[in-house]
Protein backbone atom coordinates (compact mmCIF):
# COMPACT_ATOMS: atom_id res chain seq x y z
CA UNK A 1 0.00 0.00 0.00
CA UNK A 2 1.02 3.01 -0.83
CA UNK A 3 0.04 7.17 -0.65
CA UNK A 4 1.52 10.70 -0.75
CA UNK A 5 1.18 13.01 2.54
CA UNK A 6 0.96 16.66 1.80
CA UNK A 7 2.80 16.65 -1.49
CA UNK A 8 6.12 16.20 0.51
CA UNK A 9 6.51 12.43 0.73
CA UNK A 10 5.52 9.12 -0.63
CA UNK A 11 5.04 6.34 1.68
CA UNK A 12 4.77 2.62 1.09
CA UNK A 13 3.65 0.51 4.56
CA UNK A 14 5.69 -2.59 5.02
CA UNK A 15 6.91 -2.90 1.24
CA UNK A 16 9.40 -5.60 3.25
CA UNK A 17 8.24 -8.24 5.23
CA UNK A 18 10.16 -8.54 8.96
CA UNK A 19 12.10 -11.81 7.23
CA UNK A 20 13.00 -9.82 4.02
CA UNK A 21 14.33 -7.25 6.33
CA UNK A 22 16.57 -9.75 8.51
CA UNK A 23 17.64 -10.71 5.02
CA UNK A 24 18.78 -7.29 3.96
CA UNK A 25 20.71 -6.78 7.08
CA UNK A 26 22.46 -9.52 7.09
CA UNK A 27 23.47 -9.59 3.05
CA UNK A 28 24.61 -5.83 3.86
CA UNK A 29 26.79 -6.97 6.82
CA UNK A 30 28.55 -9.38 5.12
CA UNK A 31 28.61 -7.59 2.00
CA UNK A 32 29.30 -4.13 2.59
CA UNK A 33 31.92 -2.18 1.04
CA UNK A 34 33.15 0.51 3.53
CA UNK A 35 32.37 2.88 6.12
CA UNK A 36 31.28 6.50 5.59
CA UNK A 37 33.51 8.91 7.07
CA UNK A 38 31.69 11.56 9.17
CA UNK A 39 33.53 14.10 7.04
CA UNK A 40 30.91 13.32 4.53
CA UNK A 41 27.54 14.34 6.76
CA UNK A 42 26.10 17.75 7.19
CA UNK A 43 27.41 20.62 10.06
CA UNK A 44 26.03 23.55 11.88
CA UNK A 45 26.83 26.42 11.51
CA UNK A 46 30.01 26.25 13.98
CA UNK A 47 31.18 23.04 12.55
CA UNK A 48 30.10 20.48 14.67
CA UNK A 49 28.57 17.29 12.74
CA UNK A 50 24.69 16.92 12.81
CA UNK A 51 25.43 13.24 12.29
CA UNK A 52 25.84 10.20 15.38
CA UNK A 53 25.82 6.91 13.73
CA UNK A 54 27.41 4.39 12.20
CA UNK A 55 27.23 4.11 8.48
CA UNK A 56 27.88 1.11 6.38
CA UNK A 57 28.18 1.81 2.62
CA UNK A 58 27.03 -0.80 0.05
CA UNK A 59 26.29 -0.41 -3.64
CA UNK A 60 23.80 -1.23 -5.94
CA UNK A 61 25.45 -3.58 -7.87
CA UNK A 62 25.79 -5.60 -4.47
CA UNK A 63 22.21 -5.24 -3.50
CA UNK A 64 20.49 -5.31 -6.63
CA UNK A 65 20.80 -9.11 -5.77
CA UNK A 66 17.85 -8.84 -3.67
CA UNK A 67 15.06 -8.64 -5.89
CA UNK A 68 12.57 -6.65 -3.60
CA UNK A 69 15.16 -3.97 -3.35
CA UNK A 70 15.08 -3.53 -7.49
CA UNK A 71 11.25 -3.12 -6.65
CA UNK A 72 11.41 -0.71 -4.92
CA UNK A 73 13.33 1.75 -7.17
CA UNK A 74 10.79 0.83 -9.42
CA UNK A 75 8.03 1.61 -7.29
CA UNK A 76 9.63 4.87 -6.27
CA UNK A 77 10.32 5.99 -10.02
CA UNK A 78 6.60 5.16 -10.98
CA UNK A 79 5.41 7.20 -7.58
CA UNK A 80 7.33 10.16 -9.10
CA UNK A 81 5.93 9.88 -12.68
CA UNK A 82 2.22 9.76 -11.32
CA UNK A 83 3.17 12.18 -8.11
CA UNK A 84 5.67 14.43 -8.33
CA UNK A 85 6.44 14.76 -12.62
CA UNK A 86 10.87 15.42 -12.07
CA UNK A 87 13.12 14.03 -14.44
CA UNK A 88 15.01 11.25 -12.52
CA UNK A 89 18.34 9.84 -14.16
CA UNK A 90 18.10 5.70 -14.30
CA UNK A 91 19.86 4.00 -11.24
CA UNK A 92 23.42 2.97 -11.59
CA UNK A 93 25.55 0.27 -10.50
CA UNK A 94 27.76 2.53 -8.35
CA UNK A 95 25.01 4.11 -6.65
CA UNK A 96 25.74 3.92 -3.14
CA UNK A 97 23.29 2.98 -0.36
CA UNK A 98 23.72 4.06 3.60
CA UNK A 99 23.08 1.38 5.66
CA UNK A 100 22.37 3.59 9.16
CA UNK A 101 22.78 2.19 12.82
CA UNK A 102 21.92 4.37 15.59
CA UNK A 103 22.67 3.21 19.25
CA UNK A 104 20.88 4.24 22.45
CA UNK A 105 24.40 4.07 23.91
CA UNK A 106 25.52 7.41 22.77
CA UNK A 107 22.35 9.10 21.95
CA UNK A 108 22.98 8.29 17.89
CA UNK A 109 20.97 11.17 16.44
CA UNK A 110 20.68 13.43 13.20
CA UNK A 111 19.69 16.76 13.54
CA UNK A 112 18.29 18.49 10.90
CA UNK A 113 19.53 18.32 7.58
CA UNK A 114 19.11 18.44 3.85
CA UNK A 115 20.32 15.87 1.25
CA UNK A 116 22.15 17.41 -1.57
CA UNK A 117 24.73 16.53 -3.96
CA UNK A 118 28.29 18.46 -4.53
CA UNK A 119 28.09 17.51 -8.23
CA UNK A 120 28.18 19.83 -10.77
CA UNK A 121 26.02 17.43 -13.29
CA UNK A 122 23.26 16.61 -10.83
CA UNK A 123 20.91 17.29 -8.18
CA UNK A 124 19.44 14.72 -5.61
CA UNK A 125 15.96 14.75 -6.09
CA UNK A 126 14.50 12.29 -3.49
CA UNK A 127 15.71 10.17 -0.83
CA UNK A 128 14.52 6.79 -0.20
CA UNK A 129 14.50 5.72 3.46
CA UNK A 130 13.44 2.22 4.67
CA UNK A 131 13.04 0.79 7.95
CA UNK A 132 15.39 -2.04 8.64
CA UNK A 133 14.63 -2.50 12.75
CA UNK A 134 14.85 -5.92 14.52
CA UNK A 135 14.17 -5.19 17.83
CA UNK A 136 12.22 -2.77 19.61
CA UNK A 137 13.65 0.80 20.09
CA UNK A 138 11.93 4.36 21.52
CA UNK A 139 13.24 7.82 20.29
CA UNK A 140 14.78 7.74 16.38
CA UNK A 141 11.63 9.36 15.03
CA UNK A 142 11.70 11.22 11.93
CA UNK A 143 10.58 14.91 10.86
CA UNK A 144 10.20 16.45 8.26
CA UNK A 145 10.02 20.63 8.56
CA UNK A 146 8.04 21.99 5.89
CA UNK A 147 6.27 25.29 6.80
CA UNK A 148 6.11 22.90 10.42
CA UNK A 149 7.43 20.27 11.86
CA UNK A 150 5.71 16.96 11.68
CA UNK A 151 6.55 13.43 12.49
CA UNK A 152 6.13 10.78 9.91
CA UNK A 153 4.60 7.91 11.32
CA UNK A 154 4.66 6.29 7.65
CA UNK A 155 8.28 5.03 8.48
CA UNK A 156 7.59 3.71 12.42
CA UNK A 157 7.81 -0.06 11.42
CA UNK A 158 10.73 -2.81 10.46
CA UNK A 159 9.69 -2.94 6.27
CA UNK A 160 8.22 1.17 5.98
CA UNK A 161 9.32 2.87 3.24
CA UNK A 162 9.45 6.74 2.67
CA UNK A 163 10.48 9.04 -0.05
CA UNK A 164 10.44 12.12 0.51
CA UNK A 165 11.96 15.66 -1.93
CA UNK A 166 15.62 15.59 -0.97
CA UNK A 167 15.89 19.15 -0.23
CA UNK A 168 13.37 19.07 2.45
CA UNK A 169 15.08 19.67 6.20
CA UNK A 170 14.70 16.52 7.99
CA UNK A 171 15.70 14.76 11.34
CA UNK A 172 16.17 11.55 13.46
CA UNK A 173 15.88 12.35 16.86
CA UNK A 174 17.93 10.76 19.28
CA UNK A 175 17.80 7.08 20.05
CA UNK A 176 16.97 6.45 23.79
CA UNK A 177 16.71 2.83 23.93
CA UNK A 178 17.75 -0.20 21.70
CA UNK A 179 18.80 0.66 18.30
CA UNK A 180 17.13 2.14 14.79
CA UNK A 181 18.69 0.66 11.82
CA UNK A 182 17.70 2.23 8.08
CA UNK A 183 18.72 2.33 4.40
CA UNK A 184 19.28 5.21 2.42
CA UNK A 185 19.47 5.80 -1.08
CA UNK A 186 19.39 8.97 -2.85
CA UNK A 187 17.45 9.29 -6.43
CA UNK A 188 19.43 11.79 -8.53
CA UNK A 189 18.20 13.70 -11.64
CA UNK A 190 19.53 17.11 -13.70
CA UNK A 191 20.32 19.98 -11.78
CA UNK A 192 17.44 22.42 -10.85
CA UNK A 193 18.72 25.31 -12.41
Amino acid sequence: MSNIKNLSYWYWKSFFSITEVKKINNFIEKNFEDFEDIKNGATDSQGNYKKKSTVKLITLNKLKKIQKINDLISSAHNANNKNFGYILYNPNNSDTFLHNTYSSKDLSKYDYHIDVSESMCFDVKFTLLINLSTEKYEGGDFYIFENDEYKVNELSNPGDVIMFKSYLNHRVSPVTKGTRKSLTYFINGPKFR
